[in-house]
């Protein structure tokens, strides 16, 4: 990631946002979200098909598991975050939803 800010020229990125359409911005960002909220609600209901938890406790664990995936050097981060966390929320063993979860 440091590598990739530090080769990213800033003055020419603040020169395309500003010449981007912002009507391109809001449709990307709106998709963005829309894809989060889909993802997120297709996870919730396998996880709520065994368990009851809260939708914003599980979109909390969604978001925790989106970030974990971007930023670990791992394809599997995101889902090892978000097995851990319903495991301490159930009470299942920790190792047991790691492996669940990936």
């Amino acid at each position: 990631m440091a590598l990739l800010i530090h080769g990213i020229d800033s003055r020419k990125a603040l020169v395309g946002l500003r010449e981007a359409d912002p009507h391109f911005l809001m449709v990307a960002a709106g998709l963005t979200a829309l894809s989060l909220a889909c993802g997120g609600a297709g996870w919730g209901l396998l996880v709520r098909n065994g368990f009851q938890a809260r939708w914003s406790t599980l979109g909390a664990w969604y978001a925790e598991g989106i970030f974990a995936g971007q930023v670990l050097p791992t394809g599997i981060g995101g889902d090892i975050v978000r097995g851990v966390e319903v495991a301490r929320a159930a009470g299942a063993p920790v190792a047991v939803a790691c492996v669940a979860g990936s």
